[in-house]
Formats: C-alpha cells, sequence, structure tokens
C-alpha cells in the first residue's frame, strides 16, 4: 500500500454517501483534488490513474465504466481497511 494509495481511500472515506450510495468519480478529478487543490500528494494524473485501477484490482475501490470515462467509488473492504478490520496483507493480489 502507497502513500497515494492510503491518500486516494482517505478521499473517498472522508466524501462519505449521498443519499445513501458511495460518491462517484474519475481519477482526474481525484487528482485535482489531492494534488492541485489540497496538496496532499506531488503525483501525476497518470499515477493517480494506475494507482486507483490498482486498487480496483484489490477490491478497495469499485470500477464503474461509464460512456464518460471510467469512475470509482469506495468499496466496503476499503472502508473496512481504512477503520482497521482489515490489514493490508489480507488483501487479495491480483491475478497476472
Amino acid at each position: 500500500m502507497t502513500e497515494a494509495d492510503v491518500a486516494i481511500l482517505e478521499f473517498f472515506y472522508e466524501l462519505g454517501d449521498v443519499d445513501d450510495d458511495r460518491v462517484v468519480l474519475p481519477p482526474g478529478t481525484v487528482y485535482e483534488n489531492l494534488v492541485e487543490q489540497l496538496g496532499v500528494l506531488q503525483k501525476s494524473k497518470s499515477t493517480i490513474s494506475r494507482r486507483m485501477k490498482k486498487l480496483s484490482e484489490e477490491d478497495l475501490l469499485e470500477k464503474i465504466p461509464d460512456t464518460r470515462g471510467t469512475y470509482y467509488r469506495i468499496t466496503d473492504v476499503g472502508v473496512d481497511y481504512l477503520e482497521g478490520n482489515v490489514d493490508a496483507d489480507d488483501l487479495e493480489e491480483p491475478e497476472n
């Protein structure tokens, strides 16, 4: 789990739910907020996008394809990880 991974998950976690649905965002919006607006990370937009894809492969984010691009939202596993209910060692490694 990288610094970027934790920052991305925490960002989604802090956004919470809207009408009982978790917030859905594309990588560009996450980059704009974490890097450009909040200054939490010093990473490129492509790095944020790659890490979000990796987090979806580990079931921490859910990938939601859309005609406008790819969107993501935090999963129950992602929430459990941040709340300390799941250890990084317990996460499934994606198959190659």
